[in-house]
């Protein structure tokens, strides 16, 4: 049988969910060959001298391969539509990894345009004809699928789609869990992230959340710089929070990207909080936040998510946020022998449903059916 063929196309702002694609169809495990264009969305000027540059590396590229596949949120670019026209016009299979919709990031979640605007009209008509031209839409959970859809106006029925859910990069330690392991007498709970004000974290809903909590526990808020901080301390100021039975406190020294984040975690905190947000999108999205604590063995706890729901289930170690968690909590520190259970369950999760070697099966399977 022949080897397939696979050209990618790619968004450099997409790093991690881009290079796994490009790990799993470099292994020796895919009997196939990759080309791969990453691409950096630059000037107005430099987009019309380079068009006809463009077209001309994308034809040779299309020509060549059997599968186009659009990476991670990149369907909106100028570069993945002009290269699922020439696909279209050469009878090519496409890809399209879907990810997140523009159109409802940008127009209903952040409300950055109005829905009457020409910006709007054009980012509903780039979704609806990306859904519509590709030979299967890869999205990260049937809710999320059902739920874009429906804004855009396709029925899922209609086309043909996959579901690879998201992958992220195993941490190279455990965390060790004081509170469960005996050597700290009230849990720590952790948030981490940027873009505080952003609808689907639901922060200030978290921070509510904690002040009205009766119990001993701590709440450590991880941003990444001083303006967020700032948002943070005005959002308790206005909820009035002093209570000294949850404290909260707010780091903005700790990265992932250098390690210091992920070894704070590791070292002192309990239990992650993922999205507190009262959205339709926080309903049914699984935070990246959720898939980084499984990865280090940590429980985590989050509203009730469709998406959630659909991949994991929401028993142990997903905590739901509810009115009695301090007991919650308790009961299921009583529920297990050691932090070595705890880290094992979470592990077990990551591994089954975002590991790299979880997304690389699923875009092997997903290729094998296209072929």
């Amino acid at each position: 049988m022949r080897r397939p063929n696979v050209f990618v196309i790619g968004n450099s702002g997409m790093v991690y969910r881009l290079s796994s694609l490009l790990y799993a169809l470099g292994s020796d495990v895919f009997a196939g060959t990759v080309n791969y264009w990453q691409f950096c969305e630059g000037s107005k000027l430099r987009k019309l001298w380079s068009i006809p540059l463009d077209w001309f590396k994308l034809s040779i590229n299309l020509i060549s391969c059997d599968i186009l596949w659009i990476s991670s949120a990149s369907h909106h670019s100028r570069h993945a539509k002009l290269a699922v026209l020439i696909s279209r016009v050469l009878r090519k299979k496409t890809v399209i990894d879907f990810y997140i919709s523009h159109y409802e990031t940008k127009v209903i979640d952040r409300k950055l345009y109005k829905k009457e605007s020409k910006a709007a009209e054009r980012l509903l008509k780039c979704e609806r004809q990306a859904l519509l031209s590709a030979s299967r839409v890869v999205f990260l959970n049937e809710a999320e699928r059902d739920y874009y859809c429906s804004i855009v106006g396709v029925d899922p029925i209609s086309i043909n789609t996959a579901i690879i859910p998201l992958v992220n990069e195993r941490k190279a330690t455990f965390a060790e869990l004081p509170f469960f392991n005996g050597s700290r007498d009230y849990p720590v709970f952790a948030w981490w992230g940027r873009e505080v004000g952003n609808p689907i974290h639901g922060i200030e809903s978290l921070l509510k959340y904690f002040c009205e909590i009766e119990g001993r526990l701590e709440l450590v808020m991880c941003v990444t710089n001083e303006i967020d901080e700032h948002k943070i301390e005005c959002m308790l100021r206005k909820l009035k929070c002093k209570s000294s039975k949850s404290r909260i406190s707010i780091r903005h020294d700790l990265r992932m990207a250098d390690g210091t984040l992920q070894d704070y975690i590791c070292k002192n905190v309990d239990i992650s909080v993922a999205s507190m947000g009262c959205t339709k999108k926080a309903s049914v999205v699984v935070p990246n936040k959720l898939v980084d604590a499984l990865s280090m063995g940590v429980p985590v706890l989050t509203i009730e998510s469709v998406g959630v729901t659909e991949l994991i289930g929401n028993s142990w170690p997903i905590l739901i946020r509810n009115n009695n968690l301090i007991e919650q909590v308790r009961k299921l520190k009583g529920s297990i022998n050691d932090r070595a259970e705890i880290n094992s369950i979470c592990i077990n999760l990551y591994e089954s449903v975002f590991s790299i070697d979880s997304f690389s099966n699923k875009v092997f399977r997903l290729i094998d059916e296209l072929k």
